[in-house]
């Protein structure tokens, strides 16, 4: 009878890290992959709006674009994150999107 436990142990513990390996460990690097771009954004959004506000005058979107992505690649090299330059190129236009649209509200 104890040998019949002790193998019956020994599949419930290797089924338990099968579904483990399986299931969570995936979840769980989504949802960090989730945060890391979340966080991203967030950071966008801010630069976005410190350069509209230290960046005075018509015309200067090309001036702003550029302090905001070489503010936000440094910003992530210092994090160790690795966005392309397609993602901050995206997340600054839609954080400048929102801006606008924030404004007209």
């Amino acid at each position: 009878m104890n040998e019949y436990l002790f193998y019956g142990l020994t599949v419930l513990v290797f089924a338990v890290v099968l579904f483990f390996m399986r299931f969570a460990i995936p979840y769980m690097q989504a949802a960090l992959e989730h945060s890391k771009l979340k966080f991203v954004a967030e950071l966008a959004n801010y630069a976005v709006k410190y350069a509209e506000q230290t960046i005075v005058g018509d015309n200067k979107g090309t001036d702003r674009k550029a302090l905001v992505t070489k503010f936000l690649k440094e910003l992530l090299m210092a994090k160790k994150i690795s966005i392309s330059a397609e993602q901050i190129d995206a997340l600054i236009e839609a954080a400048v999107y929102a801006m606008n649209l924030a404004k007209k509200v």
